[in-house]
């Protein structure tokens, strides 16, 4: 809706949202702890303590500041 409405890349929406079926999803997270660069996690319910966002999201610990 953004890019529609700025004609192209919103200049401060840095990150990027992607949508799967559950099934998908499900087989994401059995690969993903195992799969994914050193130091990059998922944020959810079932890794992170008092989780209350939806959705999940992967954590870049190299540009994020405070999570």
């Amino acid at each position: 809706m953004g890019a529609v409405r700025h004609g192209g890349f919103v200049p401060w929406d840095d990150d990027l949202d992607i949508c799967m079926k559950r099934d998908d999803y499900v087989r994401f997270r059995e690969l993903a702890d195992n799969q994914l660069p050193k130091g990059y996690t998922i944020h959810d319910y079932k890794n992170k303590e008092a989780f209350l966002d939806f959705p999940p999201f992967l954590v870049n610990p190299f540009s994020v500041k405070g999570v």
